[in-house]
């Protein structure tokens, strides 16, 4: 989408940037070493444990230790010199009520240290609480702990929670690197001395020497109880619980009977799942660990599956509710639910869990899978948007890595219209592939939006989900392909921010007299006055110059002003004039979006007279109506009508 005036959409998007980071960076809170700890036998609530990266000794006197919890200013706390009942610091949690996240912000090791504390008591920080953390979250802790800000924010721990994470750390650090931590206690509470022959020290210095990229495995784990998060069947035995989260998948026939069909799912540890169906009907299900244990069920005997209606695109949704395999190594029980790849195609895996988005194409069986750019800030969001006009909302979506990006329009509750286009990588042309409109973009669901206001401003979270909606390819001339299409699958969640004490930039009141064109876009009620203020505040806001084409091109802007000092060259309405005299082409760029065009014979209501004696030039309009431009220059929905006149300056 286009927009016009002093602040583009790109320049918008930093400014969000810049604001939310300056949010993120103010400082909160007090530092509390030795000198304002709390006198013994005094009741404040605290914090204290050991630090240590498992590699590199500890510095006690170089931490920095925050707490940041659910209600209250984050605190931090310096590192002890002298170790006071085997505590590197003592971080008071007066008026921080908890749940409570915990950093390393000194940065006294090559990667972040990061812990969690239910109530107050001990809580070590350590490669273990940070990879617990990592599940704990379901994303990389350093984004998140810095979006929190000094506010506060911190829900997402109980007891439970907790507990139930650090069962899924040993068990992935068992599975990936047959490290075993059966003799280590609460990773979180365990009191422990830095000194060969403890238990806890002993295995933190064999846990970072067993798997070498320490921040690679953060990640990892992060990415894997992300991608639970969207989908996962719980696989019970005798010996353990493991959450099997599909990675990639497959829907396919069978070679060997065309009406069977065979599901498969794999997960990132090698793990496979496979179901058999001939319709509706179940025929086997079987379940094949990475060690190579299976363990089975077939027909009747698969008790507590149930199995969706096919979509559009094929997949199909399964739920399992105790349903109980049997295999040599014993027995599994399945209790969970995952939905299938489309029909003929295997989706990729990708290294993100959610905020990613499928293009499939059926007819070629093939399937490309990206990973959205998250925003900077941790709120689970990936694709900012922007006002297109008074009505509507465009969230955009890109895998910052040159692939296509993903444009959806919003209008309310509905879908306007759905882009998929790629970007030159030099000028930045968009140029549209695949796109639903006219009512046509059926599979695409908008969520409720929410209001994050963990960074202090209230920032509006709208998720986006993509289930087989189907897009046309998008022809040279900009009409829909009725043959070639590519199904979607996504789930993303845009964002944009709502500042409560932002001052809105308003027109400035037309100088008594002016020339004025009235801009009435179809979605509003009420016209646009595009016109010269008395004063202009140094702005140029009527042009007169040639394009590139040697088309003379004529033009008004409206000021915008926030009441406060600020000023905006804003709405404009430009007019070009072919060498032999013609109207070449018209538009009018609304502050805030779109732009609206018409060319050549298209262009009807338009006059321009001769310059006068002061070489100044009159364009006249008259029920002039231009279209809405979408990107890639796809003519839209929505139009504006021009009524007026403007006098261009003297130009060449």
């Amino acid at each position: 989408m286009n927009t016009s005036g002093a602040f583009p959409l790109w320049s918008r998007a930093a400014a969000l940037a810049a604001i939310l980071a300056g949010l993120l960076s103010g400082c909160g809170g007090g530092s509390e070493g030795d000198a304002e700890a709390p006198p013994a036998g005094a009741d404040r609530p605290t914090l204290s444990g050991r630090v240590t990266d498992g590699s590199t000794p500890t510095v006690v006197g170089g931490l920095q230790i925050t707490v940041k919890g659910n209600v209250g200013t984050a605190r931090t706390a310096e590192g002890r010199f002298a170790s006071v009942d085997g505590g590197d610091y003592l971080a008071s949690l007066d008026q921080l009520s908890g749940p409570y996240l915990l950093s390393d912000s000194a940065a006294s090791s090559d990667y972040g240290l990061y812990s969690v504390a239910t109530g107050p008591g001990v809580a070590n920080l350590t490669p273990l609480t940070t990879l617990l953390v990592a599940q704990l979250l379901g994303q990389e802790p350093g984004a998140y702990f810095a979006a929190l800000g000094n506010r506060g924010g911190f829900t997402q721990a109980d007891a439970a929670a907790v507990a139930t994470a650090q069962l899924r750390v040993r068990r992935y650090l068992q599975r990936e690197f047959g490290f075993e931590l059966s003799a280590v206690g609460d990773f979180v509470t365990t009191p422990f001395d830095r000194v060969e022959g403890d238990p806890m020290y002993d295995a933190l210095r064999a846990l970072v020497a067993r798997v070498g990229d320490y921040h690679a495995v953060v990640s990892a784990l992060a990415q894997e109880s992300g991608r639970c998060r969207d989908e996962q069947v719980l696989v019970r035995s005798a010996a353990a619980e493991d959450a099997f989260c599909p990675f990639t998948k497959t829907n396919q026939a069978d070679a060997d009977d065309a009406s069977v069909r065979v599901l498969g799912f794999a997960n990132r540890h090698g793990d496979t799942l496979t179901l058999r169906l001939r319709d509706a009907t179940l025929l086997e299900l079987r379940f094949v660990s990475a060690e190579g244990e299976a363990a089975a069920c077939s027909a009747a005997g698969c008790a507590g599956v149930a199995i969706g209606a096919p979509a559009g695109d094929g997949s199909v949704a399964l739920a399992f509710d105790g349903t109980v395999l049997g295999g040599a190594a014993g027995t599994r029980t399945l209790v969970g639910s995952v939905r299938s790849g489309a029909a003929g195609i295997e989706l990729p895996g990708l290294p993100c869990s959610a905020n990613r988005y499928y293009l499939i194409a059926a007819a070629a069986g093939s399937a490309e899978g990206y990973c959205a750019t998250p925003d900077d800030f941790g709120l689970g969001a990936a694709g900012q948007s922007q006002p297109s006009g008074a009505t509507r909302r465009v969230y955009t979506f890109g895998d910052g890595a040159g692939g296509p990006s993903l444009e959806v329009v919003v209008q309310g509750d509905a879908v306007v219209r759905a882009l998929v286009y790629t970007s030159d990588p030099d000028s930045g042309a968009a140029t549209a592939r695949y796109q639903c409109r006219d009512g046509g973009c059926a599979g695409i669901t908008l969520g409720a939006a929410t209001v994050d206001e963990s960074l202090g401003l209230p920032v509006v979270l709208r998720p986006i989900r993509f289930d087989g909606a189907q897009l046309a390819a998008v022809l040279p001339d900009g009409s829909l392909s009725g043959t070639e299409a590519i199904t979607l699958q996504a789930d993303l969640t845009g964002y944009h921010l709502e500042d409560p004490n932002a001052l809105p930039l308003l027109p400035v009141a037309c100088a008594g007299g002016a020339p004025t064109v009235i801009a009435t876009p179809s979605d509003q009620a009420a016209g646009i006055a595009v016109c010269e203020p008395a004063d202009t505040q140094g702005f140029q806001l009527r042009t007169t110059g040639t394009d590139a084409d040697g088309n003379l091109v004529l033009g008004i802007a409206n000021l915008l002003s926030d009441g406060a000092g600020s000023y905006a060259s804003g709405n404009s309405v430009v007019v070009a004039v072919a060498p032999g005299g013609a109207i070449a082409y018209a538009f009018f760029d609304a502050f805030g979006g779109p732009r609206y065009e018409c060319r050549g014979s298209g262009c009807t209501g338009i006059t321009v007279d001769a310059p006068d004696g002061a070489g100044e030039r009159q364009v006249r309009l008259t029920g002039t109506v231009l279209t809405e431009l979408g990107t890639g220059g796809l003519v839209a929905d929505r139009s504006v009508a021009l009524d007026g006149f403007f006098v261009a300056p003297p130009g060449p």
